[in-house]
């Protein structure tokens, strides 16, 4: 883990694919200290949170290349390694605990990100009716905070406008957040340092995801 933020750095100089290709080799190793690293952050976390247990790197990284399709920058690649570990695999619309190491500012993140609209409702539905529940949860993950960047400006038609707890409903991505220096990275105690911050935010992702298993047993 030592080497990935000077090679991630290097590749927002040179995002393009001739680059890539002439540091390949250098990528596949760093790829493999990754992977090796997300295995075993996914077993300490595995016991405290058994819903992801089993999960390997390879249901929980995304990929480096980027979908250009739909987007004015045709820059090739990520310039970031990014895991979210959380039931079933990083597609699964379930909460979860993600790991964003960048050059210029890494992440951790807690919770649900563009997941199903129907999920969604259900953990709105869950914040009205145990709205003290939520926050209790909120303030458990000591350091982070509710990323509140992303929201509606007003409250979902089929919730009620006049609930102490309808500030939450606006939200459109439910996350927690707390940002750290990238020189932590290459530190010899960053995967207990992982494990610590998202062992406080065990609480919020249960609150979420039994949310979203209450629906799915009913549907």
């Amino acid at each position: 883990m030592k080497n990935i933020i000077t090679f991630l750095s290097e590749l927002k100089q040179n995002n393009h694919k001739e680059w890539f290709d002439a540091n390949r080799e250098r990528y596949n190793a760093i790829k493999k200290d990754y992977y090796q690293f997300v295995d075993k952050l996914i077993v300490k976390i595995a016991k405290f949170d058994t819903s992801v247990t089993g999960l390997q790197a390879k249901d929980v990284v995304f990929r480096i290349n980027r979908d250009i399709r739909f987007s004015h920058d045709k820059s090739p690649y990520k310039t970031n390694f990014g895991a979210y570990i959380c039931p079933k695999g990083k597609k699964s619309g379930f909460g979860g605990y993600y790991l964003h190491i960048d050059p210029t500012q890494c992440m951790f993140a807690v919770g649900v990100h563009m997941t199903d609209p129907a999920y969604l409702n259900s953990i709105r539905e869950d914040i009205i009716a145990k709205g003290e529940e939520f926050e209790n949860v909120i303030e458990s993950a000591k350091g982070f905070v509710l990323d509140e960047e992303d929201k509606l400006k007003t409250v979902p038609k089929t919730f009620p406008k006049d609930n102490q707890y309808t500030k939450y409903l606006k939200l459109k991505n439910l996350c927690l957040v707390k940002f750290f220096d990238p020189k932590d990275v290459s530190s010899d105690n960053f995967l207990e340092k992982c494990v610590n911050e998202f062992k406080k935010t065990v609480p919020f992702n249960q609150f979420l995801n039994r949310a979203i298993e209450f629906l799915l047993s009913n549907s």
